[in-house]
């Protein structure tokens, strides 16, 4: 049923798809209405760091 050549074109579109929704997400985050809170924020800590989330309210 299917043969190498269409899977290989079915997992090209597949990443296509995927490389265009990651821009299309890093243009909105940068573009948005909320581009002026920075939705993450890394925190130094003396064990490391830590990743966190910010919710404007």
């Amino acid at each position: 049923m299917f043969d190498d050549v269409d899977l290989h074109r079915y997992r090209n579109i597949a990443i296509g798809v995927l490389a265009g929704m990651y821009v299309w997400s890093i243009i909105d985050i940068t573009l948005g209405p909320e581009a002026s809170v920075p939705p993450v924020a890394m925190e130094l800590r003396p064990d490391g760091f830590m990743v966190v989330k910010t919710f404007p309210f």
